[in-house]
């Protein structure tokens, strides 16, 4: 199996419910694969098998999402990646911004917008609120799950001319006191 990013894995977990060999189907992976990664995902509590289905002579575990009653045998040890992504998939789940997201993870903020902007276009990702950073500038809080997207908040206008003053402030300071500042250095230099 080539190497799996934390998008093919929202991809298994969204693909839910379904047999390993339907979700193998589903993502073009290989059945034994899939299975893997489902009874790893199952030892994180995100993924279960709720019960079997017999075809014939053949018995498949239908795997659900979510933490449930296993059906099954004990589930495989998980590798790194899947605890990183278990960690977001669950900050994202309760809703997040990408740095809470990341710094739950310890996933890159790159890697955390990739997989929401991945998940958005599909319809399986959205924001669904707004917050204030520490600049006061707005933050999309992310939930994976579908619904729509809350419009992002607008300035008024008294935010936006608050805003230019200050910065025309700043930026007249810095003109009026630069110069002096390196006339003083060149003072002490000589």
């Amino acid at each position: 199996m080539p190497s799996v990013s934390y998008g093919d894995y929202a991809d298994l977990l969204l693909a839910l419910p379904g047999t390993a060999a339907q979700i193998a189907a589903r993502l073009g992976w290989s059945a034994t694969a899939t299975r893997g990664v489902l009874r790893r995902m199952q030892a994180l509590q995100l993924a279960h098998a709720s019960h079997a289905l017999i075809v014939g002579n053949t018995k498949s575990w239908v795997w659900s999402r979510g933490d449930g009653e296993a059906a099954m045998r004990e589930p495989l040890r998980p590798k790194a990646s899947h605890i990183g992504f278990a960690y977001l998939w669950r900050e994202l789940e309760a809703g997040s911004t990408v740095l809470g997201a990341s710094d739950a993870s310890g996933a890159s903020k790159v890697t955390v917008q990739r997989l929401l902007n991945r998940l958005r276009s599909r319809g399986q990702a959205r924001v669904c609120a707004w917050e204030r950073d520490s600049q006061n500038r707005p933050v999309a809080v992310w939930r994976i799950g579908a619904g729509t997207n809350v419009p992002k908040p607008r300035r008024s206008s008294s935010e936006k001319g608050k805003a230019y003053r200050r910065a025309r402030a700043a930026d007249a300071l810095r003109t009026v006191w630069m110069p002096a500042a390196n006339a003083q250095q060149r003072r002490e230099a000589a």
